[in-house]
C-alpha cells in the first residue's frame, strides 16, 4: 500500500491553462526567466555593493578612522540584506509562474517549500536589518 503524498503525485491537476493562448504561456515563461535572473543580479549587485562598503569601510579604518569602519559594516549589512531581500522575492515569483505552467504536486511541493524558506529567511533577516537600522539611527548624530 502506498502512502498519501505518492497516491497523488501522478494525477493530473486541472487550472485552466489549455484555454491560455500559445503567446500567452510563452509570455509566462519569459516572465518566470526574467523573474530568476532579476532575483539572482538582485543577490549579485547586493554582495558587490556589500563588499565595496565593508573593504571601502576596512580601508578607513587603517587610517585611522575607527568608528567610520563599524558604520560601514552596519551599512554594508543593511545594503547586503535589502538586496537579498528582494532576490527572495522575486525568485518567489518565478517559482509561482513556474507553477503556474507546469502544475503537478511535485511542482506545488517545491513551491510550497521554498515559499517557506524564504518567508523564515525573510522574517529573520527583516528583524536582523531593523537592529541595524535602530544602531545605525543611535550611532549617527
Amino acid at each position: 500500500m502506498t502512502t498519501f503524498p505518492w497516491i497523488l503525485a501522478d494525477a493530473e491537476v486541472s487550472h485552466g491553462m489549455e484555454y491560455c493562448p500559445e503567446w500567452l504561456l510563452r509570455f509566462f515563461d519569459l516572465l518566470q526567466g526574467v523573474a530568476d535572473i532579476a532575483g539572482m543580479t538582485a543577490i549579485t549587485v547586493g554582495l558587490i555593493g556589500g563588499i565595496w562598503i565593508w573593504l571601502r569601510g576596512e580601508v578607513r579604518s587603517l587610517r585611522g578612522n575607527a568608528e567610520k569602519r563599524w558604520m560601514s559594516i552596519r551599512q554594508s549589512r543593511l545594503f547586503l540584506g535589502s538586496y537579498i531581500l528582494l532576490g527572495l522575492e522575486l525568485m518567489i515569483v518565478s517559482d509561482l509562474v513556474h507553477s503556474f505552467l507546469h502544475p503537478n504536486l511535485e511542482s506545488l511541493y517545491v513551491l510550497g517549500l521554498v515559499v517557506l524558506i524564504c518567508t523564515a529567511i525573510s522574517f529573520f533577516l527583516g528583524k536582523e536589518l531593523e537592529v541595524v537600522r535602530q544602531e545605525e539611527a543611535g550611532a549617527t548624530p
